[in-house]
């Protein structure tokens, strides 16, 4: 009798079985989820155990429980391929005599675990009827969840662990937990196909390639997870996703049912994972780092810090790769603000180098252009009001009785704001950024009514205030260095302050404007020299492209179409952007001829007769300023200046 083998404490069968449950209790083996506070076995290290020396440890135990039996001893090496976590449970329930029943059936291999619900044809023991509630009882331990990239969205028991062996709360807002997690090795396969099994002494969780961060929303938050999971995949449809933060997965798991309310929405936990910050978030970034006091670091600083704008690119403008049938769509991020600005050191040790990546995606919106012309509109998003600009302002009594339609311009508001700060904090520190924010909270036009909500706001409700030009001009005097480069850099931006939302700066442009302005003063200052000089340096092909999407812009801008002229010139900037040519005249003449659409754009919407009075000062500012700016390229071009 099987039963009657068990109860041999001499027999080798119960000396396997003893060896075999001591290593499962051992400290590197059996595990604890910080999560659940559930202890959990690390699977393949079991396998690699029982698999060392030609499976001489699995063999032995085989032999034991078929010693009297030997027609229905499995075969290991499928034992130990496919039914490792199978013979564990019976270990555990004391029915490792069992294992050629599940053996005999594919559908009782590991691959099914857990099981939920008791399947048809489940094998029984004599007749015993608590069989299967003592394997259900004690598979949880055995099966712990695989992080993949393509893992299952729900995870259908509040009983399965998650092998998340360290976590570090970061930050709570609105919509859910940030935290820290290490994720066990032999359990993470978000960045690669096969778990690492080597000498795993440890869990290994606090690698960096093991190491993530875990958003868990607030129950009442699911929306925003819907909205953000959907976001994330969203862009993953672009074929350039810079800057960025990098998805992995995300899941839903239920409640406790003895945790769970009758809004179904509340039924489970919901979860994101992201790749993790080292160096924290913008403001935390400021309030912890000292701004740059040497040349180049100010420089490097400026360069990786205005490359944001490729991220708000990325959002605006998702274009499906070629081949793909999804549509082009708009995106509005909506919350851009130092807390969803991330910042990675990326193993570099000048804190002046980071990368900084647009994160939190809970209140955007994507929404397909249907190949349509003109500035795409959406419902305002509500959502940051410190950095967020005049025309989402809602006084409270219009709060909830206004839907107003915004464009895209609502986020380069935002980042013209973050900007700012920046401006502040590299000439006066954090001090001087606080300062900077109390100032415009005490601004003149803060009325005691609008108080609290216009609290810290660049603007008054209609445009910005003057106290941002005033403290950008405090912030350049006090640099002892690169004030010339500060003074460009605030130039560039101020584009994004512009009143009339339809005509800030798109992304691109100011992504192209900033980094020009860098470039021009590394030129000078530097001595760093063009990298690529001329059309010549580009294959022919490539050249040819160019020069017929210049040729093209200039025949649209001739035909008063300046949408089309800035679609030819965006696809002029993707060739430039791929040989990476940055420094050279013809880099000007493409500045030329955008500053020269933009103003003729203006001038056209003065000369419309249906143009409200009251606007057509704003377009003659905005035409002005370009076309100073076109003045001052031709002038810069011209062999005389040179």
């Amino acid at each position: 009798m099987a039963g009657a083998r068990t109860q041999n404490h001499g027999s080798p069968q119960l000396a396997s079985i003893r060896e075999l449950k001591g290593f499962l209790e051992s400290d590197h083996v059996l595990l604890r989820s910080v999560i659940s506070n559930q202890h959990f076995v690390c699977i393949p290290e079991v396998k690699k155990y029982l698999g060392e020396r030609n499976c001489k440890r699995l063999k032995e135990l085989l032999n034991a429980l078929y010693k009297e039996n030997g027609c229905n001893k499995p075969d290991c090496d499928d034992v130990l391929r496919n039914y490792t976590s199978i013979l564990c449970i019976l270990i555990a329930i004391d029915k490792p005599h069992r294992i050629h029943k599940f053996v005999r059936y594919n559908e009782f291999n590991d691959e099914h675990l857990p099981f939920t619900s008791k399947p048809g044809n489940f094998p029984t023991d004599k007749g015993r009827t608590d069989f299967w509630l003592e394997f259900e009882e004690n598979q949880w331990r055995f099966c712990a969840v695989l992080f993949k990239d393509r893992m299952k969205k729900k995870i259908s028991s509040h009983k399965r662990i998650l092998p998340i062996t360290a976590m570090k709360i970061l930050n709570t807002g609105g919509s859910g937990t940030v935290s820290k997690i290490g994720i066990h090795a032999c359990y993470n396969l978000l960045r690669g196909e096969h778990p690492p099994h080597g000498n795993s002494t440890t869990d290994m969780c606090s690698e960096p390639s093991n190491t993530y961060a875990l958003k868990t929303y607030h129950p009442s938050e699911r929306e925003s997870y819907k909205c953000e999971t959907k976001a994330y995949k969203t862009l993953s449809e672009n074929p350039k996703l810079p800057l960025i933060t990098t998805f992995y997965c995300d899941f839903e798991q239920e409640k406790d049912p003895k945790d769970q309310t009758e809004n179904e929405d509340e039924k489970c936990n919901s979860y994101v994972i992201v790749e993790y910050a080292d160096r924290g978030n913008l403001e935390e970034f400021f309030q912890k780092t000292k701004p740059p006091s040497e040349l180049q670091d100010i420089v490097n600083f400026w360069k990786h810090f205005c490359e944001i704008a490729k991220a708000l690119y990325s959002v605006h403008t998702i274009t499906p790769q070629t081949g793909d049938h999804s549509e082009e769509q708009a995106g509005w991020h909506y919350d851009v603000k130092p807390e969803n600005i991330l910042v990675f050191s990326n193993g570099r040790s000048s804190d002046y180098e980071c990368c900084f990546k647009l994160t939190d995606f809970g209140i955007s919106l994507f929404k397909a252009t249907d190949g349509k012309r003109g500035e795409p509109m959406a419902v305002d998003g509500c959502g940051t009001i410190m950095y967020g600009p005049p025309e989402c302002f809602r006084f409270r009594e219009r709060w909830l009785n206004t839907s107003a339609q915004t464009s895209q311009g609502v986020d380069i508001w935002s980042f013209g704001c973050i900007l700012s700060e920046a401006v502040v904090w590299m000439g006066m520190g954090y001090a001087g950024l606080e300062k900077y924010r109390t100032a415009r909270n005490s601004h003149p036009s803060r009325s005691e009514e609008d108080y609290m909500e216009l609290s810290s706001c660049f603007h008054d409700g209609i445009k910005k205030i003057d106290t941002v030009d005033e403290w950008h001009k405090k912030a350049i005097g006090s640099l002892q260095v690169a004030d010339e480069l500060i003074r460009k850099i605030v130039e560039k931006f101020e584009s994004c302050f512009i009143d009339e939302a339809r005509l800030r700066c798109k992304a691109d442009m100011l992504d192209f404007m900033l980094s020009k302005a860098r470039v021009e003063y590394e030129q000078r200052k530097l001595g760093i020299s063009p990298q690529l000089s001329s059309l010549d340096t580009l294959d022919r092909s490539q050249s040819t492209l160019l020069k017929s999407h210049l040729s093209e812009a200039e025949i649209r801008l001739g035909q008063r179409d300046t949408k089309g002229a800035f679609e030819e010139l965006e696809a002029a900037k993707e060739i430039w952007d791929k040989f990476f040519v940055k420094h050279t005249k013809e880099l000007l003449e493409y500045d030329l001829k955008i500053c020269t659409a933009y103003a003729k754009h203006s001038r056209q919407i003065i000369e419309n007769q249906s143009t409200p009075e009251e606007k057509k000062s704003r377009f003659i500012k905005n035409a002005e300023y370009y076309e100073s700016e076109a003045i001052v390229i031709r002038n810069y071009l011209s062999p005389e200046a040179r």
